[in-house]
């Protein structure tokens, strides 16, 4: 499936990928509850910023054994190094209910967030398919989309100091209330 924006929602264990903010079309989605769930940096290929993948495997309990699924990996990309992290705790923490709802966005901020990551994924796809890797770097996400980026070191470094870290929990924080947030997917 080639790369696409969709928005994304935790909700009573699955991930889903939506076509709009008013979730009217699900594009696929992603099952948590009851899997094994690994959430890992990942440098893209394409070299699409902010990236990172989601594992789950299914656990399959048989008289006292357990056997895992085949692993179902999906990539996901956020708008900067921040969103990142924060889909990436949300996603490995999804169990203890942490998701930080943030203020309401109008349809036209979603409409310009879409915007600006359809405009990213179209610069590194005419980047990847015009120039020969060699020849000229690709364009920075920085230069891009006006983010200053940390190196990939620090950036990993980053994902897993939030993967470990304590999981902030708000009394009134719950999936079901959570809106859906524009991300790009692979």
């Amino acid at each position: 499936m080639p790369s696409q924006v969709c928005f994304c929602r935790l909700d009573h264990g699955y991930l889903r990928f939506y076509t709009s903010a008013d979730m009217a079309c699900l594009v696929s989605e992603l099952r948590l509850s009851g899997c094994k769930v690994d959430v890992k940096p990942h440098k893209r290929v394409d070299n699409i910023p902010f990236s990172f993948t989601v594992e789950s495997q299914r656990v399959l309990v048989k008289d006292r054994t357990y056997a895992l699924s085949p692993k179902t990996v999906v990539e996901v990309s956020g708008l900067g190094p921040s969103v990142r992290s924060e889909w990436a705790r949300a996603i490995s923490t999804w169990q203890r209910h942490y998701f930080k709802d943030e203020e309401s966005k109008t349809a036209l901020d979603h409409e310009r967030e879409r915007e600006r990551l359809e405009e990213a994924l179209l610069v590194f796809r005419k980047v990847a398919t015009d120039t020969p890797r060699a020849a000229v770097p690709p364009p920075t996400p920085s230069s891009i989309l006006g983010i200053r980026l940390p190196s990939l070191r620090k950036s990993i470094i980053g994902v897993l100091e939030v993967l470990t870290s304590r999981a902030r929990v708000s009394e009134s924080t719950t999936f079901n209330t959570a809106q859906p947030h524009p991300v790009a997917t692979a």
